[in-house]
């Protein structure tokens, strides 16, 4: 089994308050994952809001360059 943190604002929380994922399949247990909390939404949102005023003035190209290598990145 894994144990999940929650990602908010550059930074993995462990909240404390855990839920579990099982799968659909056998009901196996996959992770336990941590529940993000209202202070957490609140971080996560102030943290998207710094980052849209500080790619707002990109050119399209630019973003797209950065998504393309944060997609290339996850799939590794």
């Amino acid at each position: 089994m894994v144990e999940r943190k929650i990602f908010v604002a550059g930074e993995w929380r462990a909240t404390g308050d855990t839920y579990q994922v099982r799968s659909p399949a056998d009901n196996r247990l996959v992770a336990d994952v941590h529940r993000a909390r209202p202070g957490d939404i609140e971080d996560a949102v102030v943290a998207a809001q710094k980052a849209f005023d500080g790619t707002r003035s990109m050119a399209t190209w630019e973003r797209t360059s950065i998504l393309r290598g944060i997609a290339a990145g996850i799939a590794g």
